[in-house]
């Protein structure tokens, strides 16, 4: 089983192709850390018991019937796994425990929760980092423009960018102004802009250009958060605030820039892992520059220029999902920290009206099921159908009038049971105003 997280697992759960230094930390800390190790072979089997079982539920710990479901390797999961809780215990006592000894271990709790199903428990280790985190860089200043670390010989920029990443998902899962929410921006606030600023004319690697990816993507995300779009409902663009255009079209120019830079770069990628990561990175920048570019409009209308964007970002998608041309040993778990294709993909399910792309979305994201950080594929196709049906009902020829599409979709999710109460506004009529539509799923 640590053969299994040392050759397969650690490379695909961690979000970046080299992911190097938090991959060292976390097998160098076995030698001195049991509770550390003890995961880490947990994990290993849970790789395991997913590529026998490829059906999530089957994983899951809440049905009566779960033991008769696991398989052999499942239940050394999660004997290891208990043991690893009882030497993390111990060790939580210690008041000498280093900050990356604890975001480490966060790490790989997430990592076995989340895989496992028990999501709230992953999004309250998210939570508790991030405020760690803050607390920390709050005591030595502003971040130093490359590592994303104020001391870098202490936390590694690395780890940091993994938690800045998690911050993105938090602020799909908890509610708008809660304390969670507001740290996780204030996070992806800190970072982003001055490393972008910086992005050179061409990247000497995936690894650099992962870096200046994953800064774009921060910035994107604050700005658009801080943005909604309820502050623009019958707003002109000339009413609005200069210095937000500038920000907006600022990060526009740089996401065509990058994917400019990258594209030169992208033809020279090994075939395999370096070609999956690559085109990962593609989508998840076209996404965001579509999503930068409709931000400041509460119009439903403003996506449809943008429909040849969706449509690669989904086929971008489908390209990672369905290569095979791997041996299975190195083909992707069905985890991994970062958001790879399930966000990207419900927001091209979602916001897209065209009828094919939605369609594509929903059968990549049921066929290959599979979690990201706290996202799970079968959660979003059921989001997305349910937002498909409510709009196609009012098509006409194949269009989705302006006043019938929905807005302002929303949700209140439970983790620990896997439901969510979703929420929206629509029109019935060209003439009616909107009322509340809401339907509760499960998954």
């Amino acid at each position: 089983y640590f053969d299994i997280f040392y050759n397969r697992t650690s490379v695909e759960i961690l979000p970046s192709l080299d992911i190097g230094m938090t991959r060292q930390m976390l097998l160098q800390a076995c030698y001195t850390h049991a509770s550390i190790r003890h995961c880490i072979i947990a994990i290993g089997a849970l790789d395991k018991t997913s590529s026998m079982a490829r059906d999530f539920g089957r994983l899951s710990l809440d049905s009566p019937k779960w033991t008769v479901n696991a398989n052999r390797h499942h239940k050394i999961a999660l004997k290891q796994y208990s043991k690893a809780i009882g030497f993390m215990t111990e060790a939580a006592l210690n008041p000498l425990l280093d900050l990356r000894t604890t975001l480490l271990t966060s790490l790989l709790i997430l990592c076995f929760e989340a895989w496992n199903g028990n999501l709230q428990l992953a999004v309250q280790q998210i939570h508790i980092c991030i405020k760690l985190i803050l607390d920390w860089k709050a005591r030595y200043g502003s971040v130093n423009n490359s590592g994303l670390s104020p001391q870098p010989t202490v936390v590694e920029g690395e780890l940091i960018q993994i938690f800045g990443r998690l911050a993105i998902q938090v602020t799909f899962f908890s509610p708008a102004n809660s304390i969670a929410v507001l740290q996780a921006r204030t996070l992806l606030g800190t970072e982003g802009r001055t490393l972008v600023s910086s992005m050179p004319e061409s990247f000497s690697d995936l690894k650099e250009a992962e870096l200046y990816n994953q800064g774009l993507i921060r910035q994107g995300v604050h700005f658009v958060q801080s943005n909604p779009p309820s502050l623009y409902l019958n707003v002109a663009r000339d009413e609005i605030d200069p210095s937000i255009l500038a920000d907006q079209e600022d990060i526009q120019a740089n996401a065509l820039r990058w994917l400019q830079i990258f594209e030169r770069l992208k033809r020279n990628v090994a075939p395999g892992r370096e070609v999956r990561f690559a085109r990962a990175m593609q989508l998840q920048m076209i996404l965001g520059y579509v999503c930068t570019s409709v931000t400041l409009s509460a119009d439903e209308m403003i996506h449809d220029p943008y429909t040849d964007f969706y449509s690669q970002v989904v086929d971008l998608a489908g390209e990672v999902l369905k290569d095979v041309s791997l041996p299975e040993d190195l083909q992707a778990t069905n985890y991994s920290f970062d958001n790879r294709v399930i966000l990207p993909v419900w927001l091209a399910g979602v916001k897209c009206r065209d009828f094919s792309v939605r369609k594509r979305a929903v059968e990549l994201l049921e066929k290959f099921p599979r979690r990201e950080g706290i996202w799970d594929s079968i959660c979003a196709a059921k989001m997305v159908r349910w937002v498909s049906e409510l709009e196609n009902q009012y098509s006409e020829d194949g269009c989705i009038p302006g006043w019938a599409r929905i807005h302002g979709l929303r949700w209140t999710t439970d983790l620990e049971n896997r439901t969510a109460s979703l929420a929206c506004d629509q029109r019935a009529s060209r003439c009616l105003e909107p009322t509340v539509l809401r339907k509760m799923i499960a998954w």
